[in-house]
């Protein structure tokens, strides 16, 4: 699966969780939560996807591990159980993830053959659900930097006679160092967390 495959996917699967629970609001993307995520596609939601960056897996490989939670939930448990029947009734493997889960909590798992993995965390009037997809090794995983856009230059061209600017790095008389690229591409899976969207 390429890159755009696997981030697609895992928007699918927090909108089959956002349907089969019956709680279509206050879902906030878990290191954004400033985000919101709906199941109308926006502007917005695209940019979130495209910011979701992979992390190694198999050595060669890289995997989406992402993450959305919900502080607002009227029947956290009832929601939760109507997301295991959903997973099971997909031909998901789902299993407890505590032998002996307290009260007033619930956590289970969904897995796949091909390493893909679901999970979900309910307590009172909240909820977290997590989405890891298979471990894939097409180029624009394994190799994201090299394949990631190069963001489009917003400088005007220069009118014929104009001198260029030497504090601009992009002119053949700038004197000022070129940025690193490998330094400013150098995201991944964690240090995505941290970046600004735009």
């Amino acid at each position: 699966m390429t890159l755009e495959e696997l981030q697609l996917w895992v928007a699918d699967q927090f909108d089959q969780v956002l349907r089969a629970s019956g709680v279509e609001r206050g879902w906030m993307d878990m290191f954004e939560e400033d985000f919101e995520w709906r199941l109308e596609r926006t502007d917005d939601h695209l940019s979130m996807i495209n910011v979701w960056l992979p992390q190694t897996c198999a050595e060669v490989g890289g995997q989406l591990d992402e993450w959305l939670i919900n502080y607002s939930v009227e029947d956290s448990f009832t929601a939760a159980t109507h997301v295991r029947e959903h997973w099971e009734a997909e031909g998901w493997i789902v299993s407890d993830v505590m032998s002996n889960p307290g009260p007033d909590e619930m956590r289970f798992r969904a897995d796949r053959d091909d390493g893909a993995l679901l999970g979900l965390t309910a307590y009172p009037g909240q909820m977290s659900i997590e989405v890891v997809t298979p471990c894939s090794v097409h180029a624009t995983v394994s190799d994201w930097r090299s394949h990631r856009p190069k963001p489009e230059s917003t400088k005007k061209p220069k009118a014929a006679g104009e001198e260029s600017d030497a504090s601009d790095p992009s002119s053949p008389n700038s004197s000022a160092p070129l940025p690193d690229e490998d330094a400013s591409d150098d995201l991944g899976a964690d240090a995505r967390k941290e970046a600004v969207l735009e």
